[in-house]
């Protein structure tokens, strides 16, 4: 008899869910009914989520043996993977701490309303996309930078720098010693050169202690490849413009060989020009405010002249 009542209930129920199910009042019926089921159904889509996340896991692990970067998309779906297993199950808990009703029959109408809807919900619009999420994930990392290889090229980057550090050194020294003025564009390639090659001696010293750790040697190596294209390979390219590394040079002594004629000859012109004026004194006559006017800028120049070329020659003394 009591096969009979749940099967006539049971029944009655599909009846009046198939009559209302269009309608919005329909829908808690419609929880309700599809209660164990909505369950079923979440617990079976939390299983394969579980073996979704576990191949994910293996796939990560294997890359991150190999030294390769886990991409960010994959790190996304695990964390949300977790947080939604969590979910799941503690829902999952709750409906078998759900007080019945109808003497045990049924569970807890607003209560067991309130868990369907979530757990119809938590499959449909949580669970199901992350599993369709996990079939598009080709590959979980990006192919793993060449580590030795990277410190090898930093290597041979760093000799180059070195060889044309030296070439531009040499010519600086040469410059200098012709007296000619350096470049100021040179000068600061010079120190950066110097800042990059300490910084990257420095990687590969590292490289060469920090032992096997994965994520530090990974780091490393990032840090090494950033600084051959960032730095390195432009200092090079850039040695390569210096068709010259300095300004030409003022021909120093030479000036002052011709200041020191051009001297004596003024001096001279001096002398002739002061005889011609005691000569007119001597007869009376004036002296034209040309002539004492040249005599005037004549001693000017002298002196400053004269200044020049004995500061020049201390100068060559020290």
């Amino acid at each position: 008899m009591a096969v009979e009542l749940i099967g006539a209930i049971t029944g009655a129920g599909s009846f009046l869910l198939q009559l209302i199910g269009q309608s919005s009042i329909g829908r808690p019926f419609k929880y309700l009914y599809n209660y164990k089921t909505n369950f079923d159904n979440l617990q079976e889509e939390v299983n394969r989520l579980k073996d979704a996340k576990h191949r994910v896991e293996c796939n990560v692990d294997a890359a991150e043996r190999d030294m390769e970067e886990i991409k960010q998309s994959v790190k996304d779906w695990q964390t949300k993977v977790s947080n939604t297993i969590t979910e799941a199950e503690r829902l999952i808990g709750e409906k078998e701490e759900n007080p019945r009703c109808f003497k045990g029959l049924l569970p807890n109408c607003i209560t067991g309303y309130k868990h369907s809807k979530k757990a119809f919900k938590l499959k449909r619009d949580d669970v199901g996309p992350l599993l369709q999420q996990e079939v598009k994930f080709d590959r979980v990392s990006y192919p793993a930078i060449p580590l030795e290889k990277n410190f090898d090229k930093l290597r041979d980057d760093v000799l180059k720098l070195k060889n044309a550090r030296v070439n531009v050194q040499r010519n600086v020294e040469e410059a200098k010693n012709n007296e000619e003025e350096i470049k100021e564009d040179v000068k600061k390639w010079l120190e950066d050169v110097e800042s990059i090659i300490v910084k990257a001696e420095e990687l590969i010293r590292n490289q060469s202690s920090i032992g096997t750790d994965r994520n530090i040697r990974y780091q490393n190596s990032k840090a090494a490849s950033e600084l051959m294209v960032d730095d390195i390979g432009p200092l090079l390219q850039q040695e390569v413009k210096f068709d010259r590394v300095s300004y030409p040079a003022i021909p120093l002594e030479k000036n002052f060989d011709k200041l020191r004629d051009d001297v004596l000859k003024l001096k001279n012109a001096r002398v002739e020009v002061q005889r011609k004026v005691e000569e007119a004194k001597n007869n009376v006559e004036e002296i034209e405010e040309a002539v004492k006017k040249w005599l005037e800028d004549v001693e000017s120049i002298i002196v400053k002249a004269d200044e020049l070329i004995e500061n020049q020659t201390r100068r060559k003394i020290r």
